[in-house]
């Protein structure tokens, strides 16, 4: 059943509309609802109805939060229109909210690995996962070039997907327009939704905010404070959540969740959790899968499962120490120790243990996923102390799942002072909730680059310092990270007074910063020489390396690449293997070649 949803405001521009035909099926339940609706005092203009344009309405921007309960009034439209909407809001256990994170796609064609694999995550969503989460994230970078039949591969995927499924554009899907990101996903470029006492709000950050978008953003984010909801972001890049920095401090933002890295990081600044997924195309670093994330009266938990093996657990309070955003989420006194388990043959046993101890007995929560056992947490000194769950599944595989939580009697704990966003915040490591931490190997993550022009033709960004293993900072450049082959844009500059001059949208910004040590890269590197399998690089410094070329470099360009698309005078990134021997010298495992400027 679907009939309503957050809109454009009217000053936004907006974009094409969803094709007639995914509002057939839904116009009776349109309806039906509308009529529930006046019924209810709900006055029928108050959100626009599913087809009809945002601008031919004078309904609010926002949509207007639903407070916590059992079903919310107001459903999304998802972007594959035959799943139950109402899936979204139907809430099974009071203040607890699943959702699936599928990792950036980047589909090119059907035959590649990456659609395969993407075509197994919705078979196991909807066979493990259906009746256990609210709905799925796309959080962008869905289609690689952006080209129509790299969408229409992605909508034959996604209607084959029984769980609702919601999107935000990356900035593969921008690369020429949003049109065919639109017209097959998901016409509203921001949106939201409440659900279950929290709020979500799908915003676009690739091509800056808008002045419109910031406005509606901020009525949105500022009326769900005020309906006492605690609110996620999905974006594109958690490293451009500072261009928000102000409403996620002030309403309540409990976590921003999104992909761009092509890689597993969630970090937390202790008001905010911030979380991306490992890819699904491009992936960088272990086996496909997907993220699961639940909100448990407003305790955040994370978890990856790859593809493989059932049954799938997740601990969801109390809060795990390395993800409390709030002193009171210490444990205290008897609290129930609650986790989420999928699978559809069922659970044969679940049992809790505390500090490795006695195991405990474990109880369904009813006919849903949740199990829960006491934990007397008088019984253990002040200080951390871990939770493991270990599930049997009645098909006779198991599974567990480990936190350490943080035990304080007095009820509350000064958590430690952090700065803003998830830069230096990262949790690093972190095997049992599929972080493997190896990302940072080699100096660190560089500090996220210059932003996108805008689309009045503004500057591009600049690169901001960042700092590497050695504590000195290394030089940001205006390259693409070596995984995507496209920058990650950052924060817009502000325009100029008056905008800027009319025309295509403005040049790419800066990239991730450089790393330093072992393992690190060589960010813009200039091109000497390619003899054989030795590629003699000048750096930014005017000194000169040597780094191997090997059968399993990866060369990137805006599209996969090859060893003869390396020429002198070409300005690259390169990502090296620590070196094998002092005379060969390191092996290059990616190099990302600059588009050339025009």
């Amino acid at each position: 059943m679907t009939s309503l949803r957050s809109f454009l405001p009217a000053t936004a521009k907006p974009r094409r509309r969803r094709r007639f035909a995914r509002t057939i099926p839904l116009l009776a339940a349109s309806i039906s609802l509308l009529t529930a609706c006046a019924g209810t005092g709900l006055a029928a203009s108050s959100a626009p109805v599913v087809g009809q344009s945002a601008a031919a309405t004078s309904a609010p921007a926002q949509s207007a939060p639903a407070a916590a309960a059992s079903s919310d009034s107001t459903l999304p439209v998802p972007v594959n229109a035959l799943a139950d909407a109402g899936a979204t809001t139907t809430i099974l256990n009071p203040g607890v909210v699943s959702w699936v994170h599928f990792g950036d796609l980047h589909i090119t064609t059907a035959d590649q690995q990456n659609y395969q694999d993407f075509q197994t995550i919705i078979a196991n969503t909807n066979q493990y996962l259906k009746n256990g989460v609210n709905f799925a994230v796309l959080p962008g970078d869905n289609a690689n070039d952006d080209s129509e039949s790299e969408y229409q591969l992605i909508k034959q995927a996604t209607d084959q997907l029984q769980v609702p499924l919601y999107s935000v554009p990356g900035d593969h899907d921008e690369k020429t327009g949003l049109t065919f990101y639109n017209q097959y996903l998901e016409p509203n470029d921001y949106y939201s939704f409440s659900a279950g006492g929290y709020h979500f709000a799908f915003i676009d950050v690739m091509s800056g905010i808008s002045d419109a978008e910031r406005s509606w953003l901020t009525t949105d984010l500022d009326g769900a404070k005020a309906q006492g909801l605690k609110s996620v972001v999905f974006m594109h890049s958690m490293a451009l959540a500072p261009q928000i920095q102000d409403l996620i401090q002030r309403d309540d933002v409990i976590m921003v969740d999104s992909g761009h890295t092509h890689y597993n990081d969630v970090a937390n600044d202790g008001h905010t959790v911030y979380a991306a997924g490992r890819n699904t195309g491009q992936v960088t670093e272990g086996p496909v899968g997907f993220a699961l994330v639940t909100l448990d009266n407003g305790v955040v938990s994370w978890k990856f499962k790859p593809l493989g093996s059932w049954p799938f657990v997740m601990i969801t309070s109390p809060s795990d120490k390395q993800l409390m955003i709030d002193g009171t989420q210490v444990v205290h006194g008897t609290t129930d120790i609650r986790a989420k388990i999928w699978d559809d043959k069922g659970v044969a046993s679940a049992t809790m243990q505390v500090d490795g101890g006695s195991p405990v007995a474990m109880q369904r929560i009813g006919d849903t996923q949740m199990w829960s056992a006491p934990f007397d947490s008088t019984g253990v000194p002040d200080g951390d102390h871990q939770i493991k769950v270990n599930v049997q599944g009645a098909g006779g595989n198991t599974t567990e799942d480990t936190i350490t939580v943080s035990v304080n009697q007095s009820g509350n704990t000064q958590l430690p002072q952090r700065s803003f966003g998830p830069s230096g915040n990262d949790l690093g490591a972190y095997a049992e909730k599929g972080l493997l931490g190896n990302h940072a190997a080699g100096g660190g993550k560089g500090a996220p680059g210059g932003g996108r022009g805008g689309k009045n033709g503004a500057a591009p960004g600049a690169g901001q310092p960042a700092t590497g293993a050695s504590g000195q900072p290394t030089p940001a450049t205006g390259a693409p990270p070596a995984s995507s082959g496209t920058p990650p844009p950052a924060a817009n500059p502000a325009p100029p007074a008056g905008g800027g001059p009319g025309g295509a949208k403005g040049a790419r910004g800066g990239g991730r910063g450089g790393k330093n040590g072992p393992g690190g890269g060589l960010n813009a590197a200039q091109v000497v020489s390619l003899s054989g399998t030795q590629l003699t690089l000048k750096l930014p410094d005017g000194s000169q390396q040597t780094v191997q070329v090997a059968s399993g470099t990866q060369i990137v360009k805006e599209s996969t690449g090859s060893v003869t698309d390396l020429q002198p005078g070409q300005t690259v990134d390169v990502k090296t293997q620590p070196a094998a021997g002092a005379a060969t010298g390191a092996t290059a495992s990616t190099i990302a070649i600059h588009p050339a400027s025009s």
